[in-house]
């Protein structure tokens, strides 16, 4: 589904369009790939197209990579309770969970 609704619905719009991520990448050592906490992250449909190296694999693949998310992170169910509400988190402390492989989109 995911494949599908990129490619027939979100890529097909103008390449002008902005779209901002709803995920960033931090790198092992906690800095942001691009950009810095804070600042607007921004792309266009057209440099997501072409530097985006996940979008131009074909469906398999594509599939096969999204499906591998690598280890889970060692706070994983913590992550689960304060996703589903469960637990809150002040949210000077939300940063911390930011921090890392992606922990917080478990």
């Amino acid at each position: 589904m995911l494949y599908e609704t990129l490619h027939q619905t979100v890529l097909t719009e103008p390449e002008s369009l902005v779209v901002l991520p709803g995920h960033v990448t931090v790198t092992a050592n906690g800095k942001f790939e691009h950009g810095a906490p804070g600042e607007p992250i921004r792309t266009t449909i057209r440099d997501a197209r072409t530097g985006i190296d996940l979008l131009g694999l074909p469906e398999d693949a594509f599939v096969e990579q999204m499906a591998d998310a690598g280890e889970k992170p060692s706070n994983y169910e913590e992550i689960i309770e304060i996703n589903r509400g469960v637990t809150a988190i002040a949210p000077e402390d939300r940063v911390e969970f930011e921090l890392g492989p992606n922990n917080f989109s478990a």
